[in-house]
């Protein structure tokens, strides 16, 4: 009985050591719809939005900006949409912005070095203080409407 407990309590320490740390970027309002165009038609493809200037006035981009991506599916599709929160989730500023690696296929922050999966949809941290930290992008959900992508929280 001991052994069993005792293997119960390494399988529950494993499996908790994969979370993420709670996001310290502050929930705020998101609503935008973004046309599929030449941005986001092939896998691979980002759009960044830091400004609702040229989108409709109820347009929200969240703490730091938007960016949209355009990855590998997790299921049977060739590609899904995926959107988070442009803010670095360790700096927590909203004008520190991660940027986009295209060599690298990841995304990364300009100030603190961290990088994350972007292209999977999970916006994990790969690497930097915000792995140490388990410090994950910001998710926004996606659907996909006709010829356009519709980014809430």
């Amino acid at each position: 009985m001991k052994e069993l407990s005792l293997t119960l309590l390494l399988i529950l320490l494993a499996a908790c050591s994969n979370e993420q740390a709670p996001s310290r970027i502050p929930d705020m309002p998101v609503q935008v719809q973004i046309p599929i165009g030449s941005d986001l038609n092939t896998i691979l493809s980002t759009k960044s939005i830091t400004s609702p200037e040229g989108y409709p006035a109820d347009t929200r981009l969240g703490y730091g900006g938007v960016l949209v991506v355009n990855g590998f599916a997790t299921d049977s599709e060739n590609s899904s949409f995926y959107a988070f929160d442009l803010a670095c989730p360790h700096e927590a500023n909203s004008q520190i912005r991660i940027r986009i690696d295209k060599e690298k296929l990841d995304a990364y922050c300009p100030q603190c070095q961290s990088r994350f999966d972007i292209f999977h949809g999970s916006g994990i941290p790969t690497a930097g203080i915000a792995k140490k930290n388990k410090s994950g992008l910001k998710h926004y959900r996606t659907i996909l409407q006709g010829n356009y992508v519709r980014i809430t929280r």
